[in-house]
C-alpha cells in the first residue's frame, strides 16, 4: 500500500512536470520551470555546484551546436545524405532499404489520409489535442518523404521533433544529470545508458569529466527510470514481462530499456506516423518489431 501511495505521487508530479501547448510561450516556460521544481524539490536537495556545471555544460553545448560554422556543415551533411538517398538503388544496402520503407509508408499513408484517420473525430473537448497532433502528424509526413530518415532527429529536417518529443531545457539537463551523477550506481549504470546514439543525427553534448556523449532527451529518459529505481527500488528493466508506452514519440525510451537489458515485450500505442517512425528507429538499431492490426480485440491471445 505504501508502494503504491508513491507510485500514485510519483504519477501525480510527472502530470505537473508537463506542460501545455496551448499556452503562449513565456507562460509554458514559467509554469514548467515550476512543476519541474516541485518534482526536484519532492527528491530533495543535489549538490548546487554539480546543476550548474551540468546546465552550463548544456547551454555551452547548444551553442556550439547552433554555431554558423556547426550550422554549416549539419546543413552540407543533410544535403549530401539526401541527395545519396534519393539517388541510391542498392536494396543490399540494409540502412537504405529501412530509410527506403520509412520513406514510402509515410508518403503511403499521408497520401490517402490513413495518418489522419484518428485524429479527424472526436467531440469540441478533444479538438485541442488532436488539433495538435494533427498538425504534428502532417509536418512528420512532410519532412520524412522529402528528407533522408538518416538525419530525422537534426532540427532542421525535423523541427516538430523538437517541439513535441525532445526535451531540451538547460534547468532540466542540469538537474536531472546532477541527481543521475549523485547517484551510487553513477558509475555502473546511468552513465553507460546516458551514450547517445548517432541513429537520426541527434543533437549531442559530452558530459564533463565523465566524456559521455549524450543527448538532453535522451537524459530525460534515463531520468524516469531513476525515478522509478529511486521509489520501487529496483530497475524497471528487471522483472518485468511486460511494458506498454502510450505516446512513444520517436522510440528512445524503448530503445533505451532494451539497451538495459530489457527481455520482456513492449508494446507502444501510438498514431500512424509516429509507429513508422518507431519501427524505423528500433529496426535501425538490429530490433525486430512487429506492427499489429488496429484490432486489438486479440490482443490477450
Amino acid at each position: 500500500a505504501m508502494l503504491s501511495g508513491k507510485l500514485l505521487l510519483l504519477l501525480l508530479l510527472l502530470l505537473l512536470f508537463c506542460s501545455s501547448w496551448g499556452e503562449e510561450e513565456a507562460a509554458r516556460s514559467s509554469r514548467q520551470r515550476l512543476s519541474e521544481q516541485s518534482l526536484f524539490d519532492h527528491l530533495g536537495s543535489v549538490d548546487e555546484q554539480l546543476l550548474r556545471k551540468f546546465q552550463d555544460n548544456f547551454i555551452r553545448c547548444n551553442r556550439e551546436y547552433n554555431s554558423e560554422e556547426v550550422m554549416e556543415a549539419r546543413q552540407l551533411r543533410i544535403k549530401v545524405d539526401d541527395d545519396l538517398f534519393f539517388q541510391a538503388q542498392d536494396l543490399s544496402d540494409n540502412n537504405h532499404v529501412l530509410a527506403k520503407m520509412l520513406h514510402d509508408g509515410v508518403l503511403k499513408i499521408h497520401r490517402t489520409g490513413e495518418a489522419y484517420a484518428f485524429l479527424s473525430d472526436g467531440s469540441e473537448e478533444k479538438r485541442l489535442s488532436t488539433d495538435l497532433w494533427y498538425s504534428f502528424s502532417q509536418s512528420a509526413a512532410m519532412s520524412l518523404s522529402s528528407h533522408s530518415s538518416w538525419n530525422f532527429l537534426d532540427p532542421l529536417v525535423s523541427p516538430w521533433i523538437h517541439q513535441g518529443m525532445f526535451s531540451s531545457w538547460p534547468y532540466t539537463f542540469g538537474m536531472e544529470v546532477a541527481y543521475l551523477a549523485s547517484s551510487s550506481a553513477w558509475n555502473d549504470v546511468w552513465q553507460w545508458l546516458l551514450t547517445e546514439s548517432p541513429v537520426g543525427s541527434p543533437p549531442t553534448c559530452q558530459l564533463d569529466e565523465s566524456g559521455v556523449i549524450t543527448s538532453s532527451n535522451l537524459v530525460h529518459q534515463t531520468f524516469h527510470l531513476y525515478l522509478f529505481h529511486m521509489i520501487a527500488e529496483k530497475y524497471l528493466w528487471q522483472d518485468s514481462d511486460l511494458i506498454v508506452e502510450f505516446g512513444a514519440g520517436y522510440g528512445c525510451l524503448c530503445l533505451l530499456l532494451l539497451s538495459a537489458g530489457f527481455k520482456g515485450r513492449y508494446l507502444i500505442f501510438d498514431l500512424p506516423v509516429f509507429a513508422r517512425v518507431q519501427t524505423f528507429y528500433l529496426q535501425a538499431h538490429g530490433h525486430e518489431v512487429r506492427m499489429l492490426p488496429e484490432q486489438l480485440s486479440k490482443f490477450s491471445q
